[in-house]
């Protein structure tokens, strides 16, 4: 006959010293195994694991049977940096005038370093572009905080769409009249017609001719174009003469 043993389960108690904030690496795991040994571990480090950062470590014990255990070892540390962000984005479209500030409330006992994602240093970014941005603190020990990605946007590109455009109703005068409207960038919108010192958006008692136009938005973003008033075609008047040869010369 056999006696069947009743197979002695794993259990894990984990003693963690945490790491002493984000991004440093002086917290430690020490295991305390129970079970029927000896265990191999995933961790090649074996039970005891140094130079941790915050994280969730995934472990798997095996016992001399084959027995398995898994567990999820979490290691959490505070967060030293207090920041929070300034944007301006670009005023117009394609223009390189936008910026972010790092504003650092807690920062610990130095001053950090600070590294953007485009190579540039320092709670400041200028002439920017739009794009996505993300800046790296780092402190004392090593101490880190990673931004989420901040996005600057830019306006939609200035355009003049032609409404109306009629040419003068006869040759020589000026009874043509242009109608335009403008869209993108950021509202209200400020024609101008240099040539003719007038502003609107329609512009009215025109002969034929180029008529320069300039649209400034609300940022002053710029977009000019030039439109045409056609001549119209001059009268013309056809005389025919017809002689009646039946009379005689007086």
């Amino acid at each position: 006959s056999f006696v069947l043993e009743p197979s002695e389960r794993i259990s894990v108690d984990a003693e963690l010293i945490l790491p002493s904030c984000q991004g440093s690496t002086d917290g430690s795991i020490q295991l305390d195994i129970s079970g029927k040994g000896p265990f191999e571990l995933s961790w090649e480090e074996g039970p005891v694991r140094t130079q941790m950062s915050a994280g969730n470590y995934e472990l798997r014990i095996i016992d001399t049977k084959g027995c398995t255990l898994d567990t999820v070892i979490s290691m959490e540390a505070p967060q030293i940096f207090g920041v929070n962000f300034s944007l301006i984005d670009p005023s117009c479209y394609g223009s390189s005038d936008g910026l972010i500030q790092a504003n650092l409330f807690k920062q610990g006992d130095t001053d950090p370093e600070i590294h953007w994602n485009n190579g540039q240093r320092g709670p400041m970014l200028t002439d920017l572009s739009a794009g996505a941005y993300q800046v790296t603190i780092v402190g004392e020990n090593s101490c880190t905080f990673i931004s989420d990605t901040l996005l600057l946007s830019s306006p939609q590109p200035l355009g003049i769409a032609l409404l109306n455009a009629s040419p003068s109703t006869c040759h020589g005068e000026n009874t043509g009249f242009l109608e335009v409207q403008a869209s993108g960038g950021l509202p209200p919108y400020r024609y101008e017609w240099p040539e003719m010192g007038k502003t609107g958006a329609v512009l009215s008692e025109l002969g034929a001719g180029p008529y320069n136009l300039q649209v400034r938005d609300a940022n002053n973003c710029p977009e000019d174009t030039l439109l045409i008033i056609e001549e119209a075609d001059p009268v013309e008047l056809k005389i025919q003469y017809v002689l009646n040869e039946q009379c005689p010369d007086n």
